[in-house]
């Protein structure tokens, strides 16, 4: 919580657990892409208290799916990227063009710099 990676409620939340379980949170931490939200602390913390807390346990609750997530883009600030004949469906396959290109180019220079 020194550093600022996880926020003052998560913080919170994962103070009640004793050393041990917090060393097991941290080192799980720095292994995996991924951060911890109040509601995960939250259930870090039961998992804790009913002892039954292990690397399963943070894996599932911490990388887990994230069901029926949605993302949203205010219609009105994706047209003002596009031309103004821009249906709002060009502009939306427009944009997936745009994170394909991002994507296949980010995944080269990532596997270029692994060689």
């Amino acid at each position: 919580m020194d550093e600022k990676s996880i926020p003052v409620s998560a913080g919170t939340e994962l103070s009640y657990l004793d050393v041990k379980a917090q060393e097991t949170v941290n080192e799980f931490l720095d292994s995996e892409v991924c951060n911890v939200s109040e509601k995960q602390a939250k259930e870090i913390r039961a998992s804790f208290e009913q002892e039954n807390l292990s690397y399963e346990v943070l894996n599932k609750i911490l990388c887990g799916e994230i069901e029926n997530e949605k993302f949203y883009l205010e219609t009105k600030r994706l047209r003002s990227y596009f031309p103004k004949g821009y249906s709002l469906k060009e502009c939306k396959e427009a944009v997936w063009k745009i994170l394909d290109n991002w994507f296949k180019r980010k995944k080269g220079n990532i596997d270029d710099n692994n060689r």
